[in-house]
Order: structure tokens, then C-alpha cells, then sequence
């Protein structure tokens, strides 16, 4: 293996973390009697996604956050009367609830359990991240399992990163790479904290930003390309495709 310690983020990375959302929205409300729908949820992705990038920035803490969200969007749409902390802690539970994988994640895991060792780094609420982890079935596959709530600290603090690293037990940044979906969180920590990247590209979107992983990957299949030596890809046959966009 190339990196022994492998930093895999949760969320759209191995969870399909926009299928809970959903789930857990659609749910929450209309366990109040409140009748949402496509609309209402995208004007709550519209109002959260920036709150995470402010908590990123650390302009906002998450729990302030994770209130603020609900308190603007029930502003907006003119709902009164609701407990902001208490409809939070149900949206979390039943968020908690789906935990669908994104296809190939539980092979992908065992390989990476199997041959080196992968530690779950993941922003979020402890005791939801956990459960959903539970839930999921990979459990078995992770080494260790780092949550934000935990560290002290949200990626891409470096902070963060720092925990992270000393619970993974690697004693040189070489050996380290981290994978995720979001370019400001997974590979600006990482690349902050001198580890090498991989942006976990699923939805082939274009990367306006000024952040510039080692690696971009569409599929798992080209992760195995990124962490195996040649002779250890020929020996499990995948199959010879360009894989990686250094900067």
C-alpha cells in the first residue's frame, strides 16, 4: 500500500448522507403536523450548506447552528410556536434512522481495514455519527472513528486534523491520505495540515475553487489506483484507468 492510514470522511463520501437528509426532514416535520415538500427543502439546504461553510470559518458554532437553521427557515415560511432545540434533537434522531451506502463503500472498507488501517474522520453531531455508523454495517471495517464533537474541534481545523492523526496512531504524515467529498472541509484541512488528498468526486462537479487535491476520483475503483502499489493492483485485477488529476 501507498498510505497505510487512510482518513476517510462519512458523509457523501461513504454515506449517502443527501438520502438521510431527505428522509429525516420530510419525517421530522410531519411528525408536527407540518406539511413540507420540495420547496421547503430546498429552502433549508439553501439556508444550512452556508452555516456549514460559516462553522468551517469558525464564524458560527454548531450549536448555534444547528438551531439557527430551523429558526430561519420557520422565519421564512412563517411558523411559530416550535421548540428550535427540541426539533433539532428529533431531526438528528431520525436522521440517525437512514443510513443507505453509497454502492461499493462496505467492500471498499473491508479492503482498506484488511490491508492498512482506516479511520473514519467525519464532521457532526457525536452520538448521531455514531449511530448512523452503527446502523450502516461498516462498523466492523473501521479501525478508528473520529467525529468532530469528540476532537474539539470541526475539519478543516487543524485542530481537528491534529486529534485525528494522534488517534490513527501513524507516526509520519507520508503515510496519510485523506478522502472526501467537500473540497473546503476534507481537502483544505487536509492539505493545511500536510497530508495528502483526495477529492471523492462522485457527482463529476466542477472545482471553481482555489483548492487543488493531489488526487480527484469519480468511483472507488479509481481509490484502489491512488493507495495500491502496481503489483498489488494486478494481483486483484482492476483494471488499468486514468485515475488522478495532480495540482
Amino acid at each position: 500500500m501507498k498510505y497505510r492510514y487512510i482518513f476517510v470522511d462519512l458523509d457523501n463520501t461513504l454515506l449517502d448522507f443527501e438520502a438521510a437528509e431527505e428522509y429525516s426532514f420530510y419525517y421530522t416535520a410531519q411528525s408536527r403536523g407540518l406539511s413540507f415538500g420540495e420547496a421547503e427543502l430546498e429552502r433549508y439546504q439553501a439556508i444550512n450548506a452556508p452555516l456549514w461553510k460559516m462553522m468551517e470559518r469558525r464564524e458560527i458554532t454548531k450549536d448555534a447552528l444547528v438551531v439557527r437553521r430551523f429558526r430561519e427557515l420557520f422565519e421564512e415560511l412563517g411558523i411559530t410556536g416550535i421548540d428550535l432545540e427540541q426539533y433539532n434533537a428529533d431531526y438528528l434522531n431520525n436522521l440517525a434512522l437512514c443510513t443507505r451506502t453509497i454502492d461499493g463503500a462496505e467492500e471498499l472498507c473491508r479492503f482498506i481495514h484488511e490491508n492498512g488501517v482506516l479511520i473514519i474522520a467525519t464532521n457532526g453531531v457525536s452520538a448521531t455519527q455514531h449511530r448512523r455508523i452503527a446502523a450502516s454495517g461498516l462498523e466492523p471495517w473501521l479501525d478508528k472513528v473520529v467525529v468532530s464533537d469528540d476532537a474539539g474541534a470541526e475539519k478543516p481545523d487543524p485542530r481537528y486534523f491534529e486529534r485525528a492523526f494522534a488517534v490513527s496512531g501513524a507516526g509520519d504524515k507520508s503515510e496519510c491520505i485523506i478522502i472526501g467529498d467537500s473540497l473546503t472541509s476534507d481537502i483544505k484541512g487536509g492539505q493545511q495540515f500536510g497530508i495528502d488528498t483526495c477529492w471523492f468526486n462522485l457527482k463529476n462537479e466542477e472545482n471553481k475553487s482555489n483548492i487543488h487535491p493531489k488526487f480527484e476520483i469519480g468511483s472507488y475503483e479509481d481509490l484502489y489506483k491512488i493507495v495500491m502499489e502496481p503489483e498489488e493492483l494486478e494481483n486483484i485485477g482492476v483494471r488499468n484507468r486514468r485515475h488522478s488529476n495532480e495540482a
